[in-house]
C-alpha cells in the first residue's frame, strides 16, 4: 500500500492528464466545428 502522500501525487498526476486530454479533445472538436462552417 502506497503512502497517503504518494496516492495524492498519483491521483492529482491522473487527473491532470484526463483534464488535458479532455480539453485536447473539445479543442479539436471545436475547430472540426470551424472547419465545416467554412465553405
Amino acid at each position: 500500500k502506497l503512502p497517503p502522500d504518494i496516492q495524492v501525487v498519483v491521483l492529482a498526476t491522473g487527473a491532470l492528464k484526463a483534464y488535458k486530454a479532455h480539453n485536447t479533445e473539445r479543442k479539436g472538436q471545436g475547430i472540426t466545428k470551424l472547419v465545416q462552417w467554412v465553405p
